[in-house]
C-alpha cells in the first residue's frame, strides 16, 4: 500500500500491513510511522466492513508519550503481580537451628576475614561423592582453592562465574589430598526432615576481594 497523507484519504484497508506516515501540524515530529491496525493514542478509530477510519485529534506528542507510559505501566502491573505471587515460598514446614545464646566479643568476630570471591572453575573431586573443588579469584591475583561438600545440592558447572562469600584466613585443611584454603558460606535449614543447603551468592557487581563488615 502506498503512503498517504492523512489529509488525502482517511480510509485504509485493514488487510494492508504497510506502515503509513502521518503528516500534519498536530504532530511535533514531521512524521510518525506505525503498522496498520495499530492506532496511535490520540486518534479514534471505527471499523466498517474491514475498513479503518483514522480521525486525528490535536493532542501533542508529549501528551501521547506520557499517556502511553501510563498505559504501558498499567498493562505490565498484572504480569508483575502474577510473577510475585508465583514466587511465594511456604516456610511453614521449615526448621532452623536455634540462635546461639553465648555472645562473641567484637574482637573475636573481627578476626575472621570474610571476602567476596569469584568462581573461575569448579569441578567434582575424583573418588568423592560430596566434594567440589573451587578455583577462586579472591582479589590477590593468586588463585585460591577451596573444597566444599555440596555436590548433593549443586552441579559444578552451574557455579562457574558466581560471586560467593568465603572466610579466607582459616588454616589450610587437607581433604582427599588437596589443601582447602578457606571456607565458603552456605545457609542450611531442615524441611520435612530433609536438610536443605543454599550456597550464599551475592551481586556480581561486587568485586573479588571486597571485604565484608
Amino acid at each position: 500500500m502506498k503512503r498517504q497523507s492523512i489529509y488525502q484519504n482517511n480510509l485504509y484497508n485493514t488487510n494492508d500491513t504497510a506502515d503509513l506516515g502521518l503528516y500534519g501540524p498536530q504532530w511535533k515530529t514531521p512524521k510518525i510511522s506505525f503498522w496498520m491496525c495499530t492506532v496511535p493514542d490520540g486518534a479514534q478509530w471505527t471499523r466498517v466492513e474491514e475498513i479503518v477510519r483514522l480521525i486525528p485529534t490535536m493532542k501533542s506528542l508529549d501528551g501521547v508519550n506520557k499517556k502511553n507510559d501510563v498505559n504501558n505501566t498499567a498493562s505490565e502491573a498484572p504480569e508483575k503481580n502474577v510473577k510475585t505471587e508465583s514466587e511465594k515460598i511456604d516456610f511453614s514446614k521449615v526448621k532452623v537451628e536455634p540462635l546461639f545464646e553465648e555472645f562473641v566479643d567484637f574482637d573475636t568476630f573481627s578476626k575472621s576475614d570474610f571476602r567476596a570471591v569469584k568462581v573461575k572453575e569448579c569441578v567434582a573431586v575424583p573418588k568423592s561423592k560430596k566434594l567440589l573443588q573451587f578455583t577462586l579469584d579472591d582479589g590477590t591475583g593468586t588463585d585460591r582453592t577451596i573444597l566444599s561438600g555440596i555436590h548433593a545440592y549443586y552441579e559444578p558447572e552451574e557455579l562457574v562465574g558466581k560471586t560467593l562469600i568465603a572466610i579466607t584466613n582459616l588454616p589450610p585443611r587437607a581433604m582427599m589430598g588437596i589443601d582447602s584454603c578457606g571456607m565458603l558460606l552456605s545457609a542450611i535449614h531442615e524441611e520435612e526432615g530433609e536438610e536443605k543447603l543454599h550456597l550464599l551468592m551475592v551481586d556480581d557487581h561486587i568485586p573479588a576481594g571486597a571485604k565484608l563488615y
